[in-house]
């Protein structure tokens, strides 16, 4: 099978009007774009909460009819969002899942990636001096350095977590690969033997609800 074209979101917002197009090819009719419309319109929350649900909207068997045979709505998805100060390919929001075996669905892989990278809606991302943040009040900082790294990597949280914490590892099609107790630690080092290669993404979160979340690459 050909590889598809994906369906694609192009938002441009000019306050006070708001201007967006949805785009793809092959669809399997107008019913699709009208989904993602509806859900981009109606869902609550910032910029990147939209485009996931206009996303969703498109998780329909063959909504790239190419696609149909697979038993799936496409054969990859990604989402991306960025700020101004991004630089190519180091964008605020970039989730990528790749292509996977028959029935796999691309879309709910990306909706799992998308939690673990943007855990709530009522906590925006916003655009600041120096990159993005989210809600202060829920969010601690972290790091990760060597970023990308040939061997282990070391995650760093640089402010605010005390007390017992969880850290989760996930790979990009969103299944935990590690999960770990963290009791006042600072910094965690995480083996190539622990997790192998590849992009994963990272959540560190509390029972308060208080979190942080990441992401780093294994060669």
């Amino acid at each position: 099978m050909a590889i598809p074209a994906p369906v694609v979101l192009h938002i441009r917002i000019r306050f006070p009007e708001k201007n967006f197009s949805i785009q793809g090819n092959t669809l399997l009719g107008a019913k699709i774009l009208d989904s993602m419309e509806a859900r981009f319109i109606r869902t609550n929350g910032d910029l990147a909460c939209k485009l996931m649900a206009a996303m969703q909207g498109a998780k329909v068997v063959g909504a790239d009819s190419r696609c149909a045979p697979s038993g799936n709505s496409s054969l990859s998805s990604f989402l991306r969002v960025a700020c101004p100060q991004d630089v190519s390919p180091h964008y605020t929001l970039n989730l990528v899942v790749p292509e996977g075996p028959y029935g796999f669905e691309p879309i709910d892989s990306l909706q799992k990636l998308f939690n673990i990278a943007h855990p709530s809606c009522a906590s925006p991302i916003v655009c600041s001096a120096t990159g993005w943040m989210q809600n202060e009040s829920e969010v601690w900082k972290s790091d990760v350095f060597p970023n990308p790294s040939g061997q282990d990597v070391t995650i760093r949280i640089s402010d605010g977590a005390e007390g017992d914490c969880t850290l989760e590892i996930f790979s990009v099609e969103g299944k935990l690969v590690l999960k770990k107790q963290l009791s006042n630690m600072k910094e965690l080092v995480i083996s190539k033997l622990e997790v192998g290669s590849g992009m994963f993404f990272y959540k560190i979160s509390n029972a308060a609800g208080k979190n942080s979340t990441g992401r780093f690459e294994i060669l």
